[in-house]
This record gives C-alpha cells, structure tokens and sequence, in this order.
C-alpha cells in the first residue's frame, strides 16, 4: 500500500467517524462555525470565543431549550425581556436552525435562534455541547 493510500486511510478513520462514534470537535472547529454565522464582526462573543470555547471539546447534540432557559438565567433573561438582535427581514428562515453553542449548562452563542425558535413553538435544538 503506498503512503498516498494510508494517508487516506488515516484520514478517513479520524474524519468520517470510523469506528462509528461521535464525532468530536475542537473549539477551533467551533469558533469557525461562528465566525462563519455571525453576519457582523462586532457581534461576535470574542471573550467566550478566546477563554472558552477555544479550549474545549464538543460533541454535537439534541437539547431542550426549555431545560437550557432553566439552567441558563442570562438565556432566560433574554428571552423573557422579547429583545431581538436582528430584524425580520435581516433573518433568513434557515439561519434559525444553525447549531448553538453551549458550554456548562450555558448558552454562549445563539441567543436570538433560540429564543425565536422557542416563541415559534420549538423546544429541541441542534448545539456544540462542551465536555
């Protein structure tokens, strides 16, 4: 076998899960991910980006936005106080179900999709879950 095909090989067995487990991802991965949804620089959690998610682990998951408003006062807060960071029209329908990002029961980005998931009836969400 040449080295062209263990590399591949390699690559395979790390990326595309493999032995059938979880996938893992660092928080590089994820402070990508929210690089890539945040439509304006200035609304970026740059704190929770460098101390946080940065030095952790994640898996992806199903969680329960009620739980999460239970668990998280400041989400709570947010939500119950109707603020909305963008207007309608600056939101596409899709741009809703983009994964959140939750480290100790908090949530750290996704404060506007969740809540307007939840008023739209949701409960259930996709998320970066640290562990």
């Amino acid at each position: 076998m040449n080295s062209l095909k263990i590399k591949k090989l390699i690559r395979q067995m790390l990326f595309e899960n493999f032995f059938d487990q979880e996938r893992i991802f660092l928080g590089k991965e994820v402070n990508v991910h929210i690089r890539k949804i945040t439509p304006e620089e200035e609304n970026l959690p740059h704190y929770f980006m460098d101390d946080v998610i940065k030095k952790r682990k994640f898996k992806l998951k199903e969680v329960s936005l009620i739980k999460l408003l239970q668990s998280d006062m400041d989400f709570r807060e947010y939500y119950e106080s109707g603020e909305k960071r963008y207007d309608q029209e600056d939101v596409n329908e899709k741009d809703l179900y983009y994964e959140l990002v939750i480290v100790d029961n908090e949530l750290l980005d996704g404060f506007n999709r969740a809540s307007t998931m939840l008023r739209n009836g949701k409960e259930i969400a996709n998320a970066f879950v640290a562990i």
